[in-house]
């Protein structure tokens, strides 16, 4: 199967971004950029590295997969995290210590979670937590990923066999 480069606009409120990724099949790709400051050293980073790429990986594969018809067996969907120079489909600042990460500026001191919340929204899915500059924003207080860091929902996992055209079912 093709590999398909998935881009789009996303519009939530104040905020607006683009959602980027690959998908072959079930399998889908974020390529991210990390651009350090200069206080970031090689070793911290590669440190961080490894626990976004883990933190990313298991909190958004093998929750749900696609079925190409009811009473079939679910192809679980699985996200992979490649750290790239070049072709990235993000490009994120990464600041030394701990504060307020966003898409495009993670923290060292960021957990798995995270990272895993902030490549939500490069998957397409806004933010799920009460905001005084979305007043009328819904879902709110989901507790999921997206609010406060815990699991995903199908719901955002959805979009993925959609394009496949097919459903989608708890793994």
């Amino acid at each position: 199967m093709a590999m398909t480069e998935v881009s789009f606009n996303v519009r939530e409120c104040i905020y607006s971004w683009t959602a980027a990724f690959d998908q072959t099949d079930t399998r889908i790709l974020v390529r991210i950029r990390l651009k350090p400051d200069a206080d970031v050293t090689e070793q911290k980073l590669n440190a961080c590295k490894r626990r976004w790429k883990e933190g990313i990986e298991e909190a958004w594969s093998d929750r749900f997969g696609c079925v190409s018809e009811p009473g079939s067996s679910p192809r679980p969907l699985t996200v992979a995290v490649q750290w790239v120079e070049t072709g990235q489909h993000l490009t994120v600042r990464v600041k030394r210590g701990a504060g307020r990460s966003n898409l495009s500026l993670w923290h060292s001191d960021d957990g798995g979670r995270t990272a895993a919340h902030e490549v939500g929204h490069l998957l397409g899915h806004p933010d799920e937590y009460e905001d005084p500059n979305c007043p009328t924003r819904d879902p709110v207080n989901t507790n999921t990923l997206m609010h406060n860091l815990t699991d995903i929902a199908q719901r955002h996992c959805n979009g993925f066999c959609n394009r496949l055209g097919e459903g989608i079912i708890a793994t």
